[in-house]
């Protein structure tokens, strides 16, 4: 990604969501019994080592979701990160 550094992390489940990970990580019930896709993205827009704030976002969605972490990273990086 232009004008910074990106650290990005996809899996998805090869078995359905159970009860306790719905619980766990508070996901509608809806998602049980579906393959869930887990992403993470970190942005350093001045690059790790710039000592510069780091913006950093996770989420879950249904494993057929057309949400992946290129679409996330995409979104991130384009977002105004201010210097609190």
């Amino acid at each position: 990604m232009a004008g910074g550094d990106v650290l990005v992390f996809e899996i998805e489940t090869d078995k359905p969501a159970n009860e306790p990970a719905l619980k766990r990580f508070r996901m509608p019930p809806a998602l049980k019994e579906q393959r869930i896709r887990y992403g993470w993205v970190q942005f350093a827009p001045g690059g790790i080592a710039s000592g510069q704030g780091v913006l950093s976002v996770a989420f879950a969605t249904p494993g057929n979701s057309k949400l992946n972490i290129d679409e996330v990273a995409k979104q991130v990086t384009a977002a105004k990160i201010k210097p609190m």
